[in-house]
């Protein structure tokens, strides 16, 4: 039982370190762009803190640099904004951190930053997709504690998006790369799951004479 929980730890470590990339179709284009060609990059404020949160008690989240499930410090009784976005850590060991936010009324504290296409991107450029590529950056530009992403960095990022021949973006094959990427991590999720309730069983052996 032991070399087993062994296994699946190192099995473990593995697929959570792993790097998922869906390949580019070879009869699609991509086009190279930098992320303030199409947005802006918006910091959160740092007066949403644990105190303000328990003094102002509501009902919508302030998101801030968690990477857990919440990824909220609490809420509020008021908001910011209320759009589809990206949230975007700036702070904390895993800086860079990259989350797709649905519409909703939240605000978001100084810890992390939201990422908002500009209006005549927002329907030519699915959020889903930014967030499942721009999901690496911490490692491929060396983001975190010590090297903290500031709005420059952020909005001079790289990324592809594929082009119809016309040469406008193809918003149908982004929502397909996306679904794939969303398929993948659920498949991850699930084995991660299984793997931590292998590392967590106990074996009881009762002797009797």
């Amino acid at each position: 039982v032991e070399d087993g929980k062994k296994q699946a730890l190192d099995y473990l470590k593995t697929i959570k370190n792993c790097v998922i990339k869906v390949e580019h179709r070879k009869d699609i284009q991509y086009k190279s762009i930098d992320l303030k060609e199409i947005g802006k990059f918006i910091k959160g404020n740092s007066k949403y803190t644990s105190k303000y949160c328990f003094e102002n008690k509501g009902e919508y989240p302030v998101y801030s640099v968690s990477t857990k499930s919440s990824k909220t410090i609490g809420y509020i009784n008021s908001y910011d904004f209320d759009i589809e976005c990206l949230r975007i850590t700036t702070n904390g060991y895993y800086a860079s951190t990259v989350d797709y936010l649905s519409i909703q009324k939240f605000s978001i504290n100084g810890d992390a930053g939201i990422f908002i296409l500009d209006q005549e991107y927002s329907d030519k450029i699915d959020y889903k997709y930014l967030a499942f590529i721009l999901k690496d950056i911490r490692s491929i530009y060396g983001f975190g504690w010590e090297n903290k992403p500031l709005k420059e960095d952020i909005e001079n990022l790289s990324i592809e998006i594929p082009i119809k021949q016309d040469g406008t973006y193809d918003l149908e094959e982004q929502q397909r790369i996306a679904k794939k990427y969303q398929n993948i991590e659920s498949k991850r999720s699930e084995a991660i799951d299984m793997l931590k309730r292998i590392i967590d069983i106990q074996v009881n052996i009762t002797l009797s004479v």
